[in-house]
């Protein structure tokens, strides 16, 4: 069963298909699979042929993951039920890139179809490569989806100063906004007419 904790929307895992935008190695992929879904409905795209090799191993051998651009999805109009974007929009700098990238994920997503957000809304003052994603610019992109929004994710620096205490301190701190750095999203897309 996939859910979220607000109630946007809810269905078996084992009919629904899914597209990882940005998949990596196949992580997030590997964990549908463990909740349920079925390696031949998940599809993943990502830039790096290394991590598209890595992610073919195992449980995804018959996942469709391939080396792609998502400015330019290889997939019709409305077919995934799900598209997941961990960490991706963050890593894009080029404003024209991320319209196109979000212009994609809705066009192939399904009416009512949903799309689950994880990216970091602060600046990395360490990595220039990377530049965070407000909400406001999050609104903009998926004007055409109904947003909901968790700040979580403690930030990662003070989590490596917390050392051997981070289990007893991580979730005190997970419950004060100011020490969150990442918004978890779900989007829906609306349907014609909502």
């Amino acid at each position: 069963m996939l859910a979220n904790r607000r109630g946007v929307g809810c269905q078996l895992l084992d009919s629904t298909e899914v597209l990882d935008v940005g998949c990596g190695s196949g992580f997030w992929l590997q964990k549908l699979v463990g909740l349920g879904a079925k390696p031949q409905n998940l599809f993943g795209i990502d830039l790096r042929s290394a991590g598209i090799a890595e992610a073919k191993q195992g449980v995804l051998r018959d996942a469709n993951i391939e080396v792609g651009n998502a400015t330019q999805l290889a997939f019709a109009d409305q077919r995934f039920d799900l598209v997941l974007q961990f960490a991706v929009f963050s890593s894009v700098l080029h404003g024209p890139s991320k319209h196109q990238i979000a212009s994609e994920m809705v066009r192939v997503l399904k009416p009512a179809g949903h799309i689950v957000w994880y990216d970091f809304f602060v600046d990395n003052p360490c990595n220039p490569n990377v530049r965070g994603v407000g909400k406001n610019e999050i609104s903009d992109l998926f004007a055409f989806c109904r947003r909901h929004f968790e700040r979580v994710t403690v930030a990662p620096p003070l989590t490596r100063r917390m050392g051997r205490f981070a289990p007893l301190l991580y979730p005190a701190l997970a419950g004060i906004k100011i020490c969150s750095t990442h918004y978890l999203g779900f989007f829906e897309k609306r349907s014609l007419g909502s």
